[in-house]
């Protein structure tokens, strides 16, 4: 099963998996929401890590483990930002 991730943005224009009478998600202050880790295959990580090895001369497992662990150096997001409903399950993610 692959579930929906999405935005806090996007979940409170949805309409709340508990609930059929229309109330709209909550996201992330309800106690089901679950954040969605940051991806490592998101071009801009993709793009971060080639130029630190280019500009290091290092190795591909040293450039990740440094962008990584100093994203906010790249200007890449270092807090999660999409999640989903935990009430459909584990996220699966395609």
């Amino acid at each position: 099963m692959t579930i929906n991730v999405v935005t806090e943005d996007e979940a409170n224009k949805k309409v709340c998996c508990r609930d059929a009478v229309g109330v709209l998600c909550s996201a992330s202050s309800c106690m089901a929401w679950r954040w969605q880790p940051l991806q490592t295959d998101e071009p801009n990580f993709l793009a971060a890590i080639q130029s630190y090895m280019a500009k290091e001369k290092c190795s591909h497992q040293k450039a990740c483990a440094y962008v990584h662990a100093n994203r906010k150096e790249f200007n890449l997001r270092s807090e999660p930002y999409q999640g989903f409903c935990g009430l459909a399950g584990s996220c699966k993610v395609a």
